[in-house]
């Protein structure tokens, strides 16, 4: 139990002390898009220096703080809580014999 404890303390403390680092959410029209797995794979809206050195050429405006690092951290969220979800569905199904 206490184990659980530690570990529940240590993700409290890094999310409060890091996560901010990730986001921005000076403008809160932009937070649906940092926040969908969809879209986290449209590479023209990072504002990465690679991406906007590229983009710029088109015109594409990008948005700031909607980086490479953030869609990798949201992606990996998203993965794991489907991951223990998945887990926790398989251990509860029943598996039935047929004749």
């Amino acid at each position: 139990m206490s184990s659980r404890i530690s570990f529940l303390f240590t993700i409290t403390v890094w999310l409060i002390f890091f996560v901010p680092f990730f986001i921005s959410l000076n403008d809160f029209n932009y937070l649906l898009i940092k926040f969908s797995p969809v879209l986290q794979a449209v590479l023209s809206w990072h504002s990465d220096r690679f991406i906007v050195d590229i983009t710029g050429i088109y015109g594409i405006d990008s948005i700031n703080g909607f980086s490479i690092w953030w869609s990798m951290f949201i992606l990996a969220i998203y993965f794991s809580i489907v991951v223990i979800i998945g887990i926790k569905v398989v251990k509860n199904i029943e598996i039935f014999e047929r004749d």
